[in-house]
Protein backbone atom coordinates (compact mmCIF):
# COMPACT_ATOMS: atom_id res chain seq x y z
CA UNK A 1 0.00 0.00 0.00
CA UNK A 2 2.89 2.69 0.00
CA UNK A 3 3.30 5.03 -3.02
CA UNK A 4 6.63 4.73 -3.04
CA UNK A 5 9.17 2.80 -1.77
CA UNK A 6 13.11 3.31 -1.53
CA UNK A 7 16.02 0.93 -1.22
CA UNK A 8 18.86 2.20 0.94
CA UNK A 9 22.52 2.69 -0.29
CA UNK A 10 24.32 1.27 2.94
CA UNK A 11 27.38 -0.66 2.48
CA UNK A 12 27.02 -2.97 5.44
CA UNK A 13 22.84 -3.47 5.35
CA UNK A 14 20.41 -2.90 3.09
CA UNK A 15 17.02 -0.97 3.93
CA UNK A 16 13.62 -0.40 2.11
CA UNK A 17 11.34 2.81 3.21
CA UNK A 18 7.50 2.65 2.64
CA UNK A 19 6.63 6.28 1.93
CA UNK A 20 3.15 7.88 1.25
CA UNK A 21 2.53 10.84 -1.03
CA UNK A 22 0.35 13.24 0.04
CA UNK A 23 -0.31 16.25 -1.42
CA UNK A 24 3.01 16.08 -3.58
CA UNK A 25 4.63 15.79 -0.23
CA UNK A 26 6.62 13.01 0.82
CA UNK A 27 5.72 10.91 4.25
CA UNK A 28 8.51 8.62 5.22
CA UNK A 29 6.64 6.11 7.77
CA UNK A 30 8.79 3.29 8.78
CA UNK A 31 12.06 1.38 7.10
CA UNK A 32 13.02 -2.16 7.25
CA UNK A 33 16.73 -3.15 7.27
CA UNK A 34 17.99 -6.99 6.31
CA UNK A 35 19.43 -7.07 10.41
CA UNK A 36 15.97 -8.11 11.05
CA UNK A 37 15.12 -3.97 12.05
CA UNK A 38 12.09 -2.35 11.59
CA UNK A 39 12.44 1.69 12.46
CA UNK A 40 9.57 4.03 12.46
CA UNK A 41 10.15 7.39 11.25
CA UNK A 42 9.10 9.66 14.29
CA UNK A 43 11.70 11.69 13.45
CA UNK A 44 11.29 12.71 10.08
CA UNK A 45 6.99 12.08 10.48
CA UNK A 46 7.27 14.61 13.39
CA UNK A 47 8.36 17.47 10.67
CA UNK A 48 5.19 16.47 8.02
CA UNK A 49 2.42 15.11 10.64
CA UNK A 50 0.16 17.12 13.10
CA UNK A 51 1.45 16.50 16.66
CA UNK A 52 -2.04 15.20 17.70
CA UNK A 53 -2.03 12.48 14.52
CA UNK A 54 1.36 11.19 15.33
CA UNK A 55 0.30 10.73 19.03
CA UNK A 56 -2.76 8.65 17.90
CA UNK A 57 -0.70 7.01 15.55
CA UNK A 58 1.75 6.06 18.06
CA UNK A 59 -0.47 4.55 20.25
CA UNK A 60 -1.98 2.58 17.76
CA UNK A 61 1.80 1.30 17.02
CA UNK A 62 1.99 0.80 20.85
CA UNK A 63 -0.84 -1.42 21.58
CA UNK A 64 1.05 -4.19 18.58
CA UNK A 65 3.29 -6.69 21.41
CA UNK A 66 6.92 -5.80 19.63
CA UNK A 67 6.24 -2.19 19.92
CA UNK A 68 4.86 -1.76 23.31
CA UNK A 69 8.19 -0.70 24.70
CA UNK A 70 8.92 2.33 22.16
CA UNK A 71 9.21 5.36 23.89
CA UNK A 72 7.07 8.17 23.05
CA UNK A 73 9.67 10.46 22.16
CA UNK A 74 8.52 11.62 18.91
CA UNK A 75 11.78 13.64 18.38
CA UNK A 76 13.32 9.97 17.42
CA UNK A 77 13.51 7.14 15.20
CA UNK A 78 13.20 4.69 17.78
CA UNK A 79 13.98 0.33 16.06
CA UNK A 80 12.30 -2.94 17.59
CA UNK A 81 14.06 -6.64 15.86
CA UNK A 82 11.59 -8.41 13.68
CA UNK A 83 10.62 -11.71 15.53
CA UNK A 84 8.73 -14.60 14.54
CA UNK A 85 5.98 -13.46 16.57
CA UNK A 86 5.63 -9.95 14.28
CA UNK A 87 3.42 -12.27 11.95
CA UNK A 88 0.41 -12.48 14.29
CA UNK A 89 -0.07 -8.57 14.66
CA UNK A 90 1.25 -8.06 11.10
CA UNK A 91 -2.64 -7.51 10.33
CA UNK A 92 -2.60 -4.53 13.38
CA UNK A 93 0.46 -2.93 11.55
CA UNK A 94 -0.97 -2.61 8.54
CA UNK A 95 -3.96 -1.47 9.94
CA UNK A 96 -2.55 1.22 12.03
CA UNK A 97 -0.37 2.44 8.60
CA UNK A 98 -3.14 2.44 6.95
CA UNK A 99 -5.07 4.69 9.69
CA UNK A 100 -2.08 7.05 9.34
CA UNK A 101 -2.40 7.34 5.60
CA UNK A 102 -6.55 8.12 5.73
CA UNK A 103 -5.82 10.33 8.70
CA UNK A 104 -3.53 12.52 6.03
CA UNK A 105 -5.82 12.93 3.46
CA UNK A 106 -4.54 9.70 1.46
CA UNK A 107 -7.60 7.59 1.16
CA UNK A 108 -7.39 4.02 0.89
Amino acid sequence: MADRVQFGTGSEKGSFTFHYIIDGKTISVFTIYTNGKLMLNYGWLSTRVSQEVLEEFHKKISEISIFKHIPADLSKWPSVTITKEFKNDIEKFKEAILWLKNKLGGGF
